[in-house]
């Protein structure tokens, strides 16, 4: 997928006569053995540092600073880098699988919230010393710096994790929340850095890529710090969303959104790891506690001026050809392309062409079979309520059309009302020791039966305007008669299901007849009729034992002067001749007879 963005490219200030102080080597022809002699070597240097630092992390810490004041702007500061980069690995391991890498809780506290603390460093050098040109700093320590703040927050998250609700009002939240005031609008405004083709890269190659990569973790663990907190408040109240929100929050996801859409990879060959397409979901989530006025300025602003409507579709249909994509996170990814493409008009002409409605299909055939019974419904109820919704939202030639003719939706509405409906008849095991409770079936039966009567307030908008444009000759709008070509097949066999269930079961829940009442009133709007239907199953039937069934031969709707054979395959059709066995097995038969025997 290629950006195209309304925006002029980014690619940085300045030109090569312009170019840093740090860069001067790559244009100087200078040797490498002399770089080296006045940048020193990260290999050779990272062990004794690494053992400096933790053996004396406070003053490690004072001499942090006094580098930092010391510093040569955009020149070759490479000690500041180097211990820049310890420091940040120093956090970023501090709690890990490797007790000897460890950060005791005192060190911490000492280095984050002592006199002078660190966190007030790291934001000086990103966003407060109006002296400083940080953007234009060498990329190794820019990388260094966010991975730093990054540490910082990281560890204090994974400690408090599990009593968060106590740590609400900490010194060290409190500096945390406010960090964001500082960080989030001057990376914002500097993400040419990010980008890649930016200047830097004439000089440091791949430098778009890499500080991506670290400020997709940094934005990452501050989303996953701000839900955890809004998750802990709930049902107390809504003040946490408001203070993210105070300090930076709207820069914020800009960059989520930013670098889910530009992504980067950890290592080169491999795919863009998944809980960065969680940064996505973040962007999303912010919504649910925001007015609507708020999210159609944001859609409007940062979405479809910035990326485009189609480019950011096509984005969003990558991520749903994930196969690593699973469970809760489809229903979370779904829910939050939802918010965003809800009422926005501009994304109703790329709905297709972007192949994101075909994705959606094409992510429910493979995955549905690789979840539990219980996940199965979660997954079909989120992908046709996203169906149902789109339907609803947008013209019926972009919206309603198109999933009616091209992404199965029928198919898949008959498969989520069966799962649930069949959730009703006991004992269903999730797995060992997790059986699905009568609250939980009760839910996601009511859940069901709501995306149903959306599909049944479609069907009736289609049939009122096709019924317009037939006028007094009668005739069917083409969707109309696809949607009766589309449920038609699936319509009496998932009846017939509901009725199976019920016999074997010797009961019916109340929520159960609503269910099969609304499938029944969902067919004779599109115009099926049960006895009709199972007249014609009666027929097909006779006509199975007695015809050939291969749909070209002369002999497919009355019986050959010999009786034809049987499939050996399935024992389920019959044919005339070899030749016509042939011709349908090529046309189909043989994925049915498979699935038959």
């Amino acid at each position: 997928m290629v950006l195209e963005t309304t925006e002029v490219a980014l690619r940085g200030p300045g030109d090569p006569l312009t170019r840093p102080p740090w860069a001067y080597p790559y244009y100087d022809e200078m040797e490498l053995s002399a770089y080296f002699q006045v940048s020193g070597s990260y290999l050779e240097d990272f062990p004794s540092c690494e053992a400096y630092v933790r053996a004396q992390p406070l003053e490690a810490y004072r001499l942090l600073w006094g580098l930092y004041n010391q510093r040569r702007l955009c020149g070759t500061n490479y000690p500041l880098w180097l211990l820049t980069q310890v420091m940040a690995d120093y956090f970023l391991y501090g709690i890990g699988e490797k007790p000897e890498l460890h950060m005791s809780e005192e060190t911490y506290n000492e280095l984050v919230m002592g006199p002078g603390h660190l966190p007030q460093l790291c934001l000086l050098m990103v966003g407060l010393d109006n002296k400083a040109k940080f953007f234009e700093e060498h990329p190794t320590w820019i990388r260094g710096v966010l991975d730093l703040i990054n540490g910082i927050m990281a560890l204090h998250f994974v400690r408090h994790e599990d009593r968060l609700l106590e740590e609400m009002d900490s010194p060290t939240m409190n500096m945390i929340r406010k960090m964001g005031c500082t960080l989030w609008e001057p990376l914002w405004t500097n993400r040419w850095v990010f980008m890649d083709g930016n200047r830097q890269e004439e000089f440091w190659p791949g430098t778009g890529e890499e500080l991506r990569l670290a400020l997709s973790n940094l934005v990452f663990n501050y989303y996953r710090f701000f839900k955890a907190c809004d998750m802990a408040l709930k049902g107390k109240t809504k003040r946490v969303f408001n203070e993210f929100r105070d300090y930076g929050y709207e820069d914020l996801r800009r960059l989520a959104l930013f670098c889910w859409m530009y992504r980067c990879r950890t290592k080169p060959g491999e795919p863009w790891p998944l809980k960065f397409e969680q940064l996505y979901h973040c962007t999303g989530f912010a919504f649910l506690s925001s007015r609507p006025d708020e999210r159609l300025a944001f859609v409007q602003n940062d979405i479809v001026g910035t990326y485009g409507a189609r480019v950011f579709l096509e984005r969003a249909a990558e991520t749903l050809r994930r196969t690593d994509l699973r469970g809760l996170g489809i229903s979370n990814f779904l829910e939050s392309l939802l918010l965003i493409v809800w009422d926005v008009p501009s994304f109703a002409p790329h709905l297709v062409k972007s192949g994101v409605l075909q994705a959606v299909s094409a992510l429910f055939e493979r995955q549905l079979p690789l979840e539990n019974e219980c996940d199965k419904v979660r997954l079909s109820q989120s992908i046709t309520m996203f169906y149902a919704a789109i339907a609803s939202k947008f013209p019926l030639a972009e919206g309603a059309s198109p999933i009616v003719r091209q992404c199965n939706a029928m198919k898949f509405l008959s498969r989520t009302t069966m799962l649930a409906f069949n959730l009703n008849f006991p004992p269903i095991v999730v797995d060992s020791s997790s059986p699905i409770t009568s609250s939980l079936r009760d839910s996601l039966l009511s859940d069901c039966l709501h995306v149903l009567n959306m599909f049944i307030t479609i069907a009736e908008v289609i049939v009122k305007q096709s019924t317009i444009e037939g006028g007094t000759s009668g005739r069917k709008s083409g969707l109309h008669v696809a949607l009766h070509d589309a449920l038609k097949p699936v319509w009496l066999p998932t009846y017939t299901d509901f009725e199976s269930g019920i016999r074997q079961a010797g009961k019916e829940s109340a929520r159960q007849t609503e269910m099969k009442e609304a499938w029944v009133r969902y067919g004779e709007i599109v115009g099926l009729n049960l006895e009709r239907e199972r007249a014609e199953v009666r027929r097909d039937a006779r006509r199975r034992e007695t015809c050939c069934a291969w749909k070209d031969c002369q002999w497919h709707r009355v019986p050959p002067p010999n009786p034809p054979r049987v499939c050996k395959g399935c024992g389920e059709v019959r044919y005339c001749s070899k030749t016509c066995q042939t011709d349908d097995w090529r046309a189909g038969h043989k994925k049915d007879c498979k699935r038959l025997k």
